[in-house]
């Protein structure tokens, strides 16, 4: 790997301006400590803001921040877990909704919108809880968190090494969730089918995938946008990409444990 990484100029998203994306190199040790991760999260941060010349709505008074979930004040961590069963109570709503980011996005408004959340909506940067996520502020079971992991059963495969849960989720926030439709492998994925939330809490692939180490080495070794796709995916069509595994993306994904992600449907309701 070498001592130095140099960071490219495509992941400071400032590729179209001129003397706003500029080359750096990190010591492995800042890459490891996370330390890396946050010039790198900053300078695309001021790069962004950069962009906002008046031509739009908005500016650097109203843009919204997202916020890791372990930053959120406790109260602001309960109000969105109230928005977020509030949301499930409202009626069905079929949307074209064709990528993640629209989704999100979609999210976020319904969540404003349908339920009056105003705080700053969250994200978990899975590579802080690499150490073991049983232990996460998300998955503590606690009221300020997204509820427990689930109760334990055995779940490894060939393929995959079992987590430390991977039955119905057994206390705290979402406990009593019904997820409706899957998995993807019935014979009718998308027919009614009611049945807990499960979580395999799984600290070993957090650990290997989706360390700080991992998010910034795929973005020190991406120089441009198709070839950071395929790092973050670990696609096997880029040779360069094929040392990655499940790659940070699966990583994440399959921290939470495999029964959810492997459904491809309901994946986007990793909760």
């Amino acid at each position: 790997m070498g001592f130095f990484k140099k960071l490219l100029p495509f992941a400071l998203a400032g590729v179209s301006l001129q003397g706003l994306a500029v080359s750096v190199d990190f010591p492995q040790a800042d890459i490891d400590s996370g330390k890396a991760l946050k010039e790198i999260g900053q300078t695309a941060l001021n790069n962004a803001l950069a962009r906002l010349d008046g031509s739009s709505k908005c500016t650097k008074e109203n843009v919204r921040r997202r916020k890791e979930w372990r930053t959120l004040p406790g109260e602001e961590r309960k109000a969105y877990v109230k928005a977020v069963e509030c949301l499930m109570e409202q009626p069905n709503v079929y949307e074209n909704v064709t990528g993640p980011k629209i989704y999100v996005w979609t999210f976020e408004e319904k969540l404003r919108t349908l339920c009056g959340y105003t705080g700053a909506f969250p994200y978990w940067e899975w590579g802080l809880d690499a150490g073991g996520v049983e232990k996460s502020p998300l998955f503590d079971g606690s009221e300020t968190s997204l509820g427990s992991n689930g109760a334990k059963v055995n779940s490894s495969n060939n393929f995959f090494p079992g987590g430390s849960g991977g039955g119905c989720v057994t206390h705290g926030p979402f406990v009593n969730y019904t997820v409706n439709f899957g998995p993807n492998t019935a014979k009718d994925p998308l027919a009614y089918n009611p049945r807990c939330l499960k979580r395999d809490l799984n600290t070993q692939i957090c650990a290997q995938w989706a360390s700080i180490k991992n998010t910034t080495e795929t973005i020190l070794e991406s120089p441009d946008i198709a070839l950071f796709q395929a790092n973050l995916q670990g696609d096997f069509r880029w040779p360069e990409a094929r040392k990655w595994g499940f790659a940070v993306h699966g990583g994440g994904h399959f921290s939470i444990g495999k029964s959810r992600v492997l459904d491809r449907r309901a994946g986007c309701a990793d909760i």
